[in-house]
Parts: C-alpha cells; structure tokens; sequence
C-alpha cells in the first residue's frame, strides 16, 4: 500500500518478528517519552554499535529494541575498550541526549527544514468533522447494521420472547378468573387484588430491560471509535437502536400481555385490551431508553446496574401503589409526577374500573377521599382508593405524558453518546514496561542473587524426584457402535528432579499439556496406564496433591484484590495449620521478592500487565509450599521480555531445590 498506492503510513508495533520488521523503512524507537532513535531501518543497528549497543547475531532486531532501554540493556553493552573511549547511555534521558547529537538526528532535521519550505495540500476526508452520507442515508446504513447485528443475536432475543410468554402465563393463571366478578362484595375485595396485578405487569416490562446493559456496554467501545472518525451522526446511532426497540417490543407486550389480558378476565373490549398492551408498551420502550441513558454514563455494567437498580427501585417506591399520591411528603411529589411508572399505573388503572363492565357501573353508598359522600359508581370508588383520578380524559393525557418523557430520555442519550467518554479510571502502566534509572551488571547481578538467596527456601520441604515409565493415556471418542478409542500418551518414559527445570516442548497437538495433565492427576476421564514414582516409591495421588502445585494457562484472581492481599489469602489457606503468622508474612514477603512483585505489591490485579498476572499465578502456587510446580504455557501471549522475566522467576524457583516442570508453545 506504501509503495504502490504511494500513501504514508505509520504504524505501532510490539516486538514484531524479523520478517515484519524487515519491511519497515523508517523505524522510531520510544523510551518513557523520549526519542531513543528516528531514523531509517538500515542504519539503526550501526547506530546502536555507535553508542556502546550491538544486537547479538542470534538476537532479532525487535526484541533488542525491546530490552535495550531497560535494566537487562547491559548484556547487550560491546567491549569495555569502547565504553571507556565513549561512555554509553543507561537511562531513557541519556538515549535521547545521545540521539540528538548523532548525525542520524541531523540528517532528519535537514529533511524537516526541507519539506517546510514547501506548502502541501493534504487530503482532509480522513480528518473532516462532516460525515461523508447525507442524514437520511446515513440512518438507513446505521439502522441495517444494527438490524443485522440484532437479528444475529437469535439466543438473547428468543429468550426475551420465552421469558415474556412465560411470565404472562404463569401470573395470569395465578389470578385466574379475578376480573370475572358478577357480586359487589367479591369486587371489593378484589380491587387491591387488581391494582397489584396492574402493578405487576408494569414492574415487569422495567426489570425485563434490564438484561440489555450488558449489550450495550459491549458496543459502545465501537460507537466511540467509529464516532471520533465521523462515520456516521451519533444521533443516527442512538435513532437506530431506539427504533429497532420499538420494534421488539412488539411481540414481547403481545407475548406477555395477552394470556395475562384474557386469563384475569379485566376489561372485555378490545379498545380495553388494546389500551393495556399500549402502556406496557411504552412502559417497556421508555425504561429501555432510560436505561441505555444510565448505561451511556456509566464506566461499566456492574455500576450501570447499581444506578439502575436504584432509580427503578425509587420509581417503585413512588409509583403511586405503595405509597398515595395523598401520603407523599412534600419534598419527595416530584418523584412521582416526573415517575413514569405512575402515569403507566394509573392509566391501566383508568382503562379497568373506568370500563363499561357491569360491577363497576353499580352505585353504591360511599364517602371519597376528599370528604364527599354519596352513592358513587363501584369503579370510580376503586379508583378514589388509590387516589387516582376519574376524569376519562386522563389516560390520553398520560399516553401524551409519557411519550414526551421518552422522547426527553431519548435526547439525552444522543448527547450522553455524544459527549461522555468513559475512560478507564485505572492505570495499566506495569513494572513490566519500566526499568531503573542508574543500571549496571553489577547492580542486576546484585537483584538476582538476593532473590536467589532463598527466599523460596523460608519454610521447609520435602524434595522431589518424579519418575514414570511405559505411561499410556487412553480416551473413548462417540458413543454406543460409534464408539472408539484413542491413545493421546504412547508408552512415555521420564524423570524429573529437584532443583530442575524441565520444559515440556512440541508443535500444537503433540499431547504436552496431556502428559502434564496425566502426572499431575487432573485427567479424570479416560484410562491411564504405566507406573509414576516419587522418591522411588509409587506414587499415592492424595499424598502427591499435597507437594505439588499447579498453575493453569488462564489466570482467575479477584480483580479488585492487591498481589499482597492475594498471596497472604492463598497462604492463610494453604499452608499447614502449625504455620505461625510471622512465618506466613516472612514467606508472603519472600515469594513477592523471588517473583519481584515486591515494587507492584500493593497494586490491584485489575492493573497489571500480562506479565505481572502471570507471576501473581505463580505466586499464589508458590504460597502452598509445593515439592514440585507444573506451570502450563507461562510465556503464551508474552512478549519476549515479559516472557524472559517470568522465566528467570520460574528458573529461580527452581534453583531453590524444587522440581519444576512446564509447557512451554
């Protein structure tokens, strides 16, 4: 694309392999800030000689770059002859310094004076705040992909459907027949039984929206890329999710308000059948719009569903059931005229006891709330109950109510997913990505050996020398006269010993995991075969769990933990009872030493680099106190210097006398 299309592209890569790197013309290094080197691809490793740096000739290019600016830079450092006559840089200031008095940096300074000189017409479709399609056509595009993508989501859509048909069977066959009174004594009784029901049916269609946050935080991400780079209006965006709302909504309210509608037996017209599964109509359609609000502000799901919780929960408690309009103090009233549960309510309520049913329409000897007495009909007593209005004309007014809070709900989220950008509040920046200041071999030297000076050695144990032979590893595949058999492990022979590191290595399929997973005890299922040893007696699986540790590819912490607060957890329930707390604190402190985590110690699990979660996994293994340690796959999805350093951890571990047996990609 560069070379035909002859476009100028920049690019950010992590530690690309040589193939990749070899196509780049131009490279641009970056420490903490600062310009390492800019400059073209062919002169860098010459520079690098020049300042006191050589790449091995094993070593990529990539991975130098890598480590070079860090505390690991002294192995790469050339003859001692050269560092005298020229001293060579250690911290990320002194790269840069070093940079700018190079000849490479000149040359490029010459190429900026020269291309200023000259006035360049750049394209701006890229940065234009326009968006390239007219409104309309851009809607009809916004809207078929969000189509699409809806369409494609058939589980979460059937099982709104399911839970709606669902539930309107099920309540309306428990208030069976409640409508269906012909005596004014029964409806009496009845009336607050109704009024629930009402209350009900329109709790259910807010909590049935609540399931849609998780969606919607999933794509947001994509609506604030593709909003920065002005694919489309924001507003056709938040249009086209409310629109194809609309349109679910649908056949949900028709799936839960019809075996509901006609099992109670409330209104019998359809004008009272149609008016209800109107307002739980918009009742679904405004808290889904209201929740994509409070989804739209918040920094995650788990929060957007607190907020959620708590605004419907205040709807609930002033929706007019609970509490009379009467009953409510003064300062809380707003709550229930701006509460969109209470106009829903007392429409439904209006749209049953105002209908032409016969038991309503019997007058009866009454006093209503505001002191009148007389003979009232039944239905607008059941309704001065609750305090709600008889004027017929209310219920059109609410329907015109409640599509003006709506569309308010539905203006405030085109801003909110205009102008709210969550951004992460937590720091991913990791002692993975810094290195010290003043660094020396010596000084690495020093770090190594002191973590090396038994820190995993703390607290006693037993060493361990794993042995098998002949070890088999069958599994049955199909069932019944499909049914056949496959061995995985094929007369495999092996030992492994204290203070040994063994990896485990072969192409993908090979059955490395498996042989671990065997050894280890973790295969449960199929037949194993063979003979395992430890100390030269036959291996007894309840004793061998107890001395090993096992750290499994993913790693599964509580996020909200610090490494410290994870390991003393693991070492209070993991090390044996007779473990006193200064011991367990002296071993806590020693194992974040051997897996230097003492620096990051107090950070959050949800702040670390892969590296860093790594080594957590390793530790709180580690804090069992284990013979031997199995560590499936450590450095997959590592760098290479994120990897080097979970590896001298391991090999450290090692070192202290343990057996030491991992995977490795």
């Amino acid at each position: 694309m560069a070379e035909v299309l002859e476009k100028t592209v920049v690019m950010t890569m992590l530690q690309p392999p040589p193939e990749v790197y070899d196509l780049f013309d131009n490279i641009l290094v970056l420490d903490k800030g600062e310009v390492v080197y800019n400059g073209p691809r062919t002169t860098l490793p010459s520079y690098f000689r020049s300042i006191g740096y050589e790449c091995p000739p094993r070593k990529d290019v990539a991975d130098f770059l890598q480590e070079v600016t860090t505390h690991l830079g002294p192995r790469y450092a050339t003859s001692c002859d050269r560092l005298i006559k020229n001293k060579r840089p250690a911290t990320s200031s002194e790269f840069a310094a070093r940079f700018r008095e190079s000849s490479v940096f000149q040359n490029l300074m010459a190429e900026v004076s020269q291309t200023d000189k000259h006035s360049w017409n750049f394209a701006t479709a890229t940065m234009s705040s326009k968006v390239a399609l007219g409104y309309t056509d851009c809607l009809k595009v916004v809207f078929g992909r969000t189509l699409k993508a809806s369409l494609r989501d058939g589980r979460f859509n059937r099982s709104r459907m399911i839970q709606a048909l669902v539930l309107g069977t099920v309540v309306g066959t428990v208030f069976l027949d409640i409508g269906r009174n012909e005596s004014v004594e029964n409806e009496k009784n009845f009336v607050p039984i109704k009024v629930g029901l009402l209350y009900l049916a329109t709790m259910f269609q807010a909590l049935a929206t609540l399931s849609a946050i998780e969606s919607i935080i999933a794509r947001r991400s994509v609506l604030y890329k593709q909003s920065a780079f002005h694919f489309f209006h924001v507003s056709t965006y938040a249009i086209s999710e409310a629109i194809l709302e609309l349109l679910w909504t649908i056949p949900q309210v028709l799936l839960f308000s019809t075996p509901l509608y006609f099992a109670v037996g409330l209104a019998n017209s359809a004008s009272g059948f149609v008016t209800f599964a109107g307002l739980l109509y918009l009742a679904s359609t405004i808290y889904s719009q209201l929740f994509k609000l409070i989804t739209a502000v918040s920094p995650n799901a788990v929060l957007a569903k607190v907020y959620a919780m708590l605004v419907l929960f205040l709807h609930i408690v002033f929706s007019g059931y609970i509490l009379p309009e009467s009953k409510i103090p003064t300062g809380w009233i707003w709550l229930y005229w701006s509460n969109p549960m209470s106009w829903i309510l007392r429409g439904l309520c209006q749209n049953e006891f105002l209908s032409p049913t016969p038991v309503y329409e019997v007058k009866v000897p009454a006093q209503l709330g505001n002191g009148t007495q007389g003979k009232f009909r039944l239905g607008d007593i059941s309704l001065d109950l609750f305090g709600m209005s008889t004027n017929p004309d209310f219920t059109p007014g609410a329907v015109g109510v409640l599509v003006g809070i709506y569309l308010v709900l539905l203006g405030l989220t085109t801003l909110a997913y205009t102008h709210v950008r969550i951004r992460s509040r937590f720091s991913t920046m990791s002692a993975d990505a810094k290195a010290t200041d003043a660094v020396s071999p010596d000084a690495v030297a020093v770090v190594f050996k002191s973590s090396r000076g038994g820190g995993v050695n703390s607290l006693p144990f037993e060493p361990v020398t794993l042995s098998f032979r002949d070890l088999y590893y069958t599994i049955e595949l199909g069932k019944g006269k499909d049914k056949t058999t496959r061995q995985l492990l094929k007369g495999i022979h092996g030992c492994f010993q204290p203070g040994s590191l063994t990896a485990l290595m072969g192409s993908t399929g090979a059955g490395k995991t498996t042989l671990m997973d065997v050894i280890a005890g973790r295969k449960t299922a199929g037949v194993i075969e063979g003979d395992m040893f430890v100390n030269g007696h036959a291996l007894e699986r309840h004793s061998f769990n107890s001395v090993s540790g096992y750290c499994e590819q993913n790693d599964l912490h509580e996020e909200t933990a610090t490494i410290r607060e994870a390991f003393h957890f693991s070492a209070a329930l993991r090390l044996p009872s007779n473990t006193t707390q200064d011991q367990r604190q002296s071993f806590v402190e020693d194992i974040l030493d051997v897996l230097e985590l003492t620096p990051r110690a107090n950070a959050q699990y949800l702040t670390l680099s892969q590296g860093e979660r790594k080594r957590v996994t390793i530790g709180v293994e580690l804090l069992s106190n284990p013979s031997i340690l199995f560590l499936d796959e450590p450095t997959t999805g590592l760098d290479s210097r994120a990897a080097t350093i979970v590896m001298e951890c391991i090999k450290r571990i090692a070192e202290s006398g343990r057996t030491v047996v991992c995977t490795i990609h």
